[in-house]
């Protein structure tokens, strides 16, 4: 991946599409740790994700959460799951207005001997505890609250200004551009 000349790069923005995977959550992270090697000025990622793995997901909000440059995360048209994991992690959380947004629980699936099951069973719990954890340390709802509405049993749906009244987000937003985006002059 050739970093250095990736002009929407320079501008410091990333786009985070489709399903997160270990192979699109590397890029992304490559290019977090790309910028924070240059200066400490705000990055802008921008998310349209059904989710994916959430092993990858809690990967990327690590990153995000420790990057010395400030990460502000823009969702537009789907932000679900793993999606709207990594969206809460930005310092800054802008949705367009058009913005789709699902939050359920994890899930999964598990097969293999009953140990090997008793044994995966304990990893679920851990991973909806991070889950519980992380919407916590958010949106400063309790476990209670959370699994009454953000994380029950079945999934959902929120509008962009539900997803602020939450704390998901910080504003709903008209553009997703910080300021007027430089044109790029071509030599």
């Amino acid at each position: 991946m050739e970093l250095k000349n990736d002009e929407v790069l320079n501008s410091r923005i990333i786009t985070l599409t489709g399903t997160i995977t270990t192979l699109n959550i590397d890029e992304t992270i490559q290019k977090i740790i790309y910028l924070n090697s240059l200066n400490t000025l705000p990055i802008q990622l921008i998310i349209n994700s059904c989710g994916g793995e959430l092993q990858s997901t809690f990967a990327l909000i690590d990153i995000i959460r420790t990057s010395t440059s400030p990460v502000n995360t823009v969702g537009l048209g789907l932000i679900a799951s793993g999606g709207l994991l990594v969206f809460m992690a930005g310092k800054e959380r802008k949705l367009t207005a058009n913005t789709q947004i699902l939050s359920h629980r994890f899930s999964g699936w598990s097969y293999g001997k009953h140990n090997e099951l008793l044994s995966e069973r304990k990893q679920q719990d851990i991973c909806h505890d991070m889950m519980i954890n992380y919407y916590k340390s958010v949106t400063g709802l309790n476990k209670k609250e959370l699994e009454g509405y953000l994380l029950r049993e079945s999934d959902t749906w929120l509008t962009p200004n539900e997803a602020v009244n939450y704390k998901i987000a910080t504003k709903v937003v008209d553009t997703i551009y910080d300021s007027k985006p430089k044109m790029i002059n071509k030599k």
